[in-house]
């Protein structure tokens, strides 16, 4: 019934069982400075909630027994192990974790972007519970390690891939790369997500010493690249074709023009590598070289589109994008376009959200989306047979632009009133942290997220807002 480890040559000759008494086991690494092998080990199910732990194990030299079946974590034994005796001695687990967390993939880090005080410590990605009252794990563990080489501590490193007890993403894997950043694979959203510290040549922002970007024609959208560049979509003259175009503002605060040519630009997007805007009533692809491709054009959607908005892309490369019809709100939609271009109508003007403006992903199905038309905050679930709408707040104005900072504070912008909140979470009291500005149009988050990136259309510029 138990699993174990093998060792083998390199050429698969000489094999020989390493560990016995081993359940699940997943990960594994050499602990440097040592090159004893560590490995993760899924406890047993069915025992209740908190029993029996996940494990942490090291095995100094072949032959240990590491307790399955007769014992999960040091010391919790299933009912039907209990009178039978271990064909050996145990060997306890360095480090328990959560029960059901499914610690998985990890990785001693011998990296030197990092501080010196990561070095040699284990970052273990925790898949999370299936079988928990309350869900649990769905996040990243820093196990640190002392000058002996033995765990002293453990601690959250990352977080919130478990909103509200949905998961949005499970952590599957962790690798480091030759830089020192991290690489965590997440196999529920199929992403790969790059972790680097400080990033004083790759994501820094090149905020200008006034904070602001200046000299734009009608800014609606930022996103910043990770490697710190940010991309503006410029309306132009609002209604006149042709003179919309996309600006890359560089690292070093020079800027060039990477696309012209467009309508009148507005909601950006960066997904694998390549940019996505929302202009008028077309969806258009735009490669880092200025290439331009249309997804989805006037024809292909269900109903003839009026004022695409914004754009937002998920894990596996839907593109949803908002329609806010026209001025009462007519023909008001949010679309969902697959991977191979097909367009689905979410919602349409019935749904009771009079102008969908910003897009934001709220977990697996589910969007929230700002009511322009009447500053509310929506939540759209698109998981069952039929989408539902639910109201979270209101008193946005003319709601607009929506992004989240890497603590997971969400920021809505109010076009209409030059303003710009910030709430804990979609259903608290928003908290004003900008204001006097003439039209505070879609939001993003910069590559340090260090500042929120807030366009003002009427002025003609993009200014940061610090959000450290």
């Amino acid at each position: 019934m138990e699993a174990s480890i093998l060792r083998m040559d390199s050429d698969g000759r000489n094999v020989e069982v390493f560990a016995r008494g081993v359940r699940n086991s997943v990960g594994m690494d050499f602990q440097p400075g040592t090159g004893v092998l560590h490995f993760t080990d899924n406890g047993m199910d069915m025992m209740g909630d908190d029993i029996p732990p996940d494990e942490l194990n090291a095995a100094p030299k072949a032959g240990l027994h590491f307790g399955f079946p007769y014992v999960g974590g040091r010391d919790a034994r299933p009912a039907e192990w209990q009178n039978k005796k271990p064909p050996q001695a145990l060997t306890p687990p360095v480090v328990e974790f959560q029960a059901h967390s499914a610690n998985l993939g990890f990785k001693f880090y011998t990296g030197k972007q990092f501080p010196s005080e990561y070095h040699g410590n284990a970052f273990v990605a925790q898949h999370g519970s299936w079988n928990r009252s309350q869900p649990i794990g769905y996040q990243l563990m820093r196990v640190v390690f002392d000058e002996q080489h033995k765990p002293k501590s453990t601690e959250v490193f990352i977080e919130g891939w478990l909103n509200d007890g949905a998961a949005w993403g499970r952590p599957t894997d962790v690798l480091q790369l030759n830089d020192g950043s991290l690489l965590i694979s997440d196999d529920y959203s199929d992403v790969i997500y790059r972790v680097s510290y400080g990033q004083a040549t790759a994501s820094a922002s090149p905020a200008p010493a006034n904070s602001k970007i200046t000299g734009l024609a009608m800014p609606e959208s930022a996103v910043a690249h990770p490697d710190g560049r940010i991309f503006i979509s410029e309306i132009g003259e609002f209604g006149k074709k042709g003179d919309g175009k996309i600006t890359v503002i560089n690292k070093d605060g020079s800027r060039q023009t990477l696309a012209d040519g467009l309508n009148d630009p507005k909601g950006l997007d960066l997904f694998n590598n390549q940019l996505y805007v929302a202009d008028v009533d077309q969806v258009v692809r735009i490669g880092l070289d200025g290439s331009k491709t249309v997804i989805a054009k006037p024809g292909d959607f269900p109903q003839t589109p009026v004022f695409l908005n914004d754009i937002e892309i998920d894990g596996l490369g839907n593109v949803y994008v908002s329609d806010s019809g026209d001025d009462n709100g007519k023909h008001a939609a949010v679309y969902q376009i697959s991977p191979a271009g097909k367009v689905r109508q979410l919602i349409n003007d019935k749904a009771g959200i009079k102008r969908p403006n910003g897009l934001l992903l709220d977990g697996p199905g589910k969007l929230l989306v700002a009511d322009f038309g009447s500053g509310k905050l929506f939540q759209l679930n698109h998981t069952g047979s039929k989408p539902v709408v639910t109201l979270l707040n209101q008193g946005f104005g003319g709601a607009d632009g929506l992004v989240r900072d890497s603590d997971g504070l969400l920021y809505v912008s109010d076009w209409a009133g030059g303003k710009v909140w910030q709430l804990a979470e979609p259903r608290a009291t928003p908290q004003l942290i900008s204001e006097g500005h003439q039209s505070s149009a879609d939001i993003a988050l910069s590559a340090d997220g260090r500042f929120i990136l807030m366009p003002d259309m009427k002025a003609g510029e993009v200014v940061y807002l610090p959000v450290r």
